[in-house]
C-alpha cells in the first residue's frame, strides 16, 4: 500500500542514486516515486509548481495530503521504512533537525556539482536560483 508520493528530479544523478537506495529498502512498496520533469507527475503535484519541486525534494503523505520538503521529506521516507523508523525519530529531535535541514539545503543547492556521477539531459549545467523560502 502506497503511503507517500516522492517527487524527485529524474535527471539528477544524486537524486536517482538516493531513490535507488531507498527502493531497495522499501520492500512493502510504500513510496511512489515521481519525476518532477514528467507532466503527469506535475499535474498530481498541484498546487506546487516545477520550480518549487526542483528546489528541494518533496513528499506528500497520501492519507492526509500533507506536504514535506527537503530534510523533512527524508524524515517521512525513513519513517515508512521499518528498519529506519528509529533513525527518523532520532533525527527528528530539534538539534538534529536543525543540522539536517542546513546540511540538506547545502547538498540540494550543489547537487548538480555531483555531476561527475552522471546527469541526464544536461541537468548538471548551470541552474537558475530559486526564490523559494527555505525553512
Amino acid at each position: 500500500m502506497k503511503l507517500l508520493e516522492a517527487y524527485v528530479d529524474g535527471d539528477c544523478a544524486l537524486c536517482r542514486r538516493m531513490r535507488a537506495a531507498v527502493e531497495r529498502r522499501d520492500r512493502a512498496g510504500c513510496i511512489e516515486w515521481l519525476d518532477l520533469r514528467d507532466q503527469a507527475a506535475l499535474a498530481r503535484a498541484t498546487p506546487l509548481k516545477r520550480e518549487e519541486l526542483a528546489a528541494q525534494m518533496h513528499v506528500r503523505r497520501l492519507h492526509d495530503g500533507v506536504w514535506f520538503r527537503g530534510f523533512d521529506a527524508w524524515l517521512e521516507i525513513l519513517d515508512v521504512l521499518p528498519r529506519w523508523r528509529a533513525v527518523a525519530r532520532l533525527l527528528s529531535f530539534p538539534p538534529c533537525r536543525a543540522i539536517g535541514r542546513a546540511l540538506y539545503r547545502l547538498i540540494a543547492r550543489h547537487r548538480y556539482g555531483f555531476g561527475a556521477m552522471g546527469c541526464a539531459n544536461g541537468a548538471c549545467g548551470p541552474k537558475v536560483k530559486s526564490s523559494l523560502h527555505q525553512p
